[in-house]
């Protein structure tokens, strides 16, 4: 299917810290591409709704958390990046398994 535009939510690897022994122990968190598998079924039927069938929504990792847009929408860009991190962290907040 050809895509008349494109929402890209880039993610950023996480890294938990522990403490053992004084030293400080880094662990990767989720992977960020998983994650965006996992809220991707949340996500895209409200922006198919909003902005139609032809916007695909795409996952990346990055080094700082942003959404991307390539095309144009009806609205200005900082309104759909708003709307969109405000989907996203609604996602997020219901996840409960990343495992």
């Amino acid at each position: 299917m050809t895509y008349a535009r494109r929402i890209e939510i880039r993610l950023t690897q996480t890294e938990q810290k522990t403490y053992a022994q004084g030293k400080v122990i880094r662990t990767p968190g989720p992977d960020p591409l998983r994650i965006g598998a996992l809220v991707r079924s949340e996500l895209e039927p409200v922006i198919h709704s909003k902005y139609g069938e032809d916007t695909e929504l795409t996952f990346s990792v990055a080094q700082v958390t942003d959404v991307r847009l390539l095309g144009n929408f009806p609205e200005k860009a900082p309104t759909v990046r708003a709307w969109v991190a405000g989907l996203l962290a609604d996602a997020l907040e219901n996840l409960t398994d990343v495992e």
